[in-house]
């Protein structure tokens, strides 16, 4: 009883969509270039979140900080969605790169984002869900505005936004990026990018998420706020640029590249931002 309840109060809490457009980042450079474009740039402070408010092109967006994880990013993801109500969200950012015809700047529209470390861990890797005694998957319980049954952990962005992302792409001209002699153009393209609470993971993690998933990209929040975004019913869109490899200790790659990833995914989303219609996109 207690849980229908919670389940009605939540679907019936976002009402209808607001003119904003919410931008979220992990980390302070991941937005420092989106800031630094808005115009009229208010402060505010929303249960202890700082968010900058004002205007990219004709439209007013929210850009805020999530913090670092999954936790952290799909709680900010829900304070911002109660608050603003979006007509649409966006994240913005950084990630290891795991598919190695990835480079440093290239940047990835997610048509899908999962998790990788969100199931069962069983002798060969990770298993995505609850398995029973016989080691078959059993489905869960978990919210959604139709109340199915399934296992939560890979999440789609708004198949309308994804295209739109593609075809602002197709006249979009990234920096280009020089790293140890070389200059190279990075380029715009749909991927896919996986979510977990581990920034540096071994070479068995890498060959496990290789094989089970797949993904371009891997990171700390995505895929917390796509599952957010989902259940409220709000058109979402994850963009990130590739950093250093993923690795076991990546602290010094990540401090030497995340500053080019963060700016070419923060210019591309401005961009985005900038030439959003103000038709509504179809429902998420």
């Amino acid at each position: 009883m207690c849980r229908t309840l919670l389940f009605l109060i939540l679907s019936l809490s976002y009402v209808s969509a607001d003119d904003k457009i919410l931008i979220l980042g992990a980390v302070p450079q991941e937005i420092v270039p989106l800031v630094a474009q808005l115009q009229g740039d208010q402060k505010t402070v929303v249960q202890g979140i700082p968010c900058d408010i004002g205007k990219l092109g004709s439209h007013e967006v929210v850009i805020a900080l999530t913090g670092v994880g999954k936790t952290n990013s799909a709680m900010v993801t829900t304070a911002l969605l109660m608050q603003f109500h979006p007509k649409v969200a966006f994240m913005t950012g950084t990630a290891a790169r795991i598919r190695r015809t990835v480079k440093t700047g290239d940047i990835i529209i997610a048509s899908t984002v999962s998790f990788h470390d969100a199931g069962s861990l069983t002798a060969d890797g990770i298993v995505q869900g609850k398995l029973d005694t016989n080691g078959k998957l059993v489905t869960t319980t978990w919210f959604t505005h139709t109340g199915e049954k399934g296992n939560p952990f890979s999440f789609a962005d708004t198949p309308d936004l994804v295209t739109y992302a593609q075809k602002i792409a197709e006249h979009y001209v990234p920096e280009k990026v020089t790293l140890d002699g070389v200059t190279y153009q990075p380029v715009v393209r749909v991927g896919t990018v996986t979510s977990g609470d581990l920034s540096g993971v071994t070479e068995k993690k890498i060959a496990d998420i290789k094989a089970k998933i797949d993904p371009d990209l891997m990171e700390m929040e995505s895929a917390g706020f796509v599952q957010v975004c989902q259940f409220f019913q709000v058109p979402r869109l994850v963009i990130r640029s590739g950093s250093n490899w993923a690795e076991e200790r990546n602290n010094d790659d990540y401090l030497r590249l995340s500053p080019i990833a963060a700016k070419h995914a923060a210019l591309f989303t401005a961009e985005l931002v900038r030439q959003f219609p103000s038709a509504p996109l179809s429902p998420p």
